[in-house]
C-alpha cells in the first residue's frame, strides 16, 4: 500500500488495525493440528487456487477481456490474506496455520510468477520488517499478555473493516480508467465463480477422508482469501482492467467467508 489519503499514508494507517488483529490472535489458547492440515492448506492456497482460477477463466474466456483474464490469474497467485482469516472466526489453531501458509507462500509465489511473468518477485527487507512489526511482534505480545478479553472478536472485526476500506480505496484508485458495464459484470462473475469454487473444493478433502469436517473448515477459512502485496505485483505491473478482478476480490472474499462462517463457533474443535 503506497498510496496516500490527504496527510496520511494508507500503508501506515493499516499498521494499527493489523497489529490489533494479530495481538488478539495471540491471546487465544493454542490448539495443535495434524501435519497434513498444514500441508494441504498450503497446497490449496498456493497451487490449487491458481489451477481452479485457470479453469474458471477458461470456462468464461468467451465473455472476458484478455486483460481481465490476466488480472485474475495474477490475483490468484498473490499472497494469502491472513488478517481476514484471523478476524473472522479464528481459534487457537488458526494463527499457526496462517503463519505456515504465509511462509510457504514465499516459496511458491516466486515460482508461479516466474511462469506467468518471466520474473520471480522477492520481498525486500523493508517488507519483512513491516510483517514482523505488524504481525509477528503483536502476536508474540498477545501470547505473553493477559487472558482473552471478551471483546477481542469485535475489535478484530472492526479492524478488518478498516483494512477492507483502505484496500478498496487503493485498488479503485489504481484501477481507474474507462470501464464498460460488460467488463465490470464479467469480472464480478469471474471472481465470484472462482472464489466459490475454491471454497467449495475444500469439501473434497472430506470426501477423500484426508481431513475431517472441522479441519476442512479451517482450510477453507485460511486458504480462500488472497491479499495484494506490492513486492509481488511489482514484477507484473498492471493498471486499469488488469486490476479489476483484484478490486472485486477484496470485498467478495470477505462477504463469502463471513457468510459461510456466520454465527459459527470454531473455538472448540475436537482436535
Amino acid at each position: 500500500m503506497n498510496s496516500s489519503i490527504g496527510l496520511f499514508h494508507t500503508e501506515y494507517t493499516s499498521y494499527l488495525p493489523l497489529s490489533c488483529i494479530y495481538f488478539n490472535s495471540g491471546r487465544l489458547p493454542f490448539q495443535p493440528l495434524r501435519a497434513r492440515v498444514y500441508f494441504l492448506t498450503a497446497f490449496h492456497a498456493n497451487i490449487a487456487t491458481v489451477i481452479l482460477c485457470a479453469v474458471t477463466v477458461n470456462a468464461l474466456s468467451v465473455a472476458l477481456d484478455r486483460r481481465v483474464m490476466e488480472g485474475a490469474m495474477l490475483a490468484s497467485s498473490s499472497g494469502p490474506c491472513g488478517w481476514l482469516s484471523l478476524s473472522l472466526y479464528a481459534n487457537g489453531a488458526t494463527p499457526l496455520l496462517v503463519g505456515c501458509n504465509y511462509v510457504l507462500s514465499l516459496l511458491t509465489i516466486p515460482v508461479i510468477h516466474l511462469l506467468l511473468c518471466g520474473k520471480a518477485p522477492t520481498p525486500s527487507m523493508e517488507d519483512l520488517k513491516t510483517a514482523a512489526v505488524t504481525a509477528v511482534l503483536p502476536y508474540l505480545m498477545g501470547i505473553c499478555g493477559a487472558s482473552k478479553a471478551q471483546n477481542s472478536r469485535t475489535s478484530s472485526k472492526l479492524a478488518a473493516l478498516v483494512l477492507l476500506y483502505v484496500d478498496c480505496c487503493n485498488l479503485l484508485r489504481e484501477a481507474e480508467g474507462a470501464l464498460y458495464v460488460s467488463d465490470v459484470f464479467t469480472a464480478l462473475v469471474l471472481v465470484a465463480s472462482w472464489l466459490s469454487t475454491v471454497a467449495a473444493s475444500s469439501c473434497l478433502y472430506v470426501k477423500c477422508r484426508a481431513l475431517d469436517i472441522y479441519e476442512a473448515r479451517l482450510l477453507q477459512l485460511v486458504a480462500t482469501p488472497k491479499s495484494r502485496f506490492d513486492w509481488i505485483s511489482s514484477t507484473c505491473p498492471r493498471e486499469g482492467l488488469y486490476l479489476l478482478p483484484t478490486v472485486f476480490l477484496v470485498p467478495a472474499q470477505a462477504f463469502l467467508l463471513s457468510s459461510i462462517f456466520y454465527d459459527t463457533d470454531l473455538s472448540n474443535l475436537p482436535l
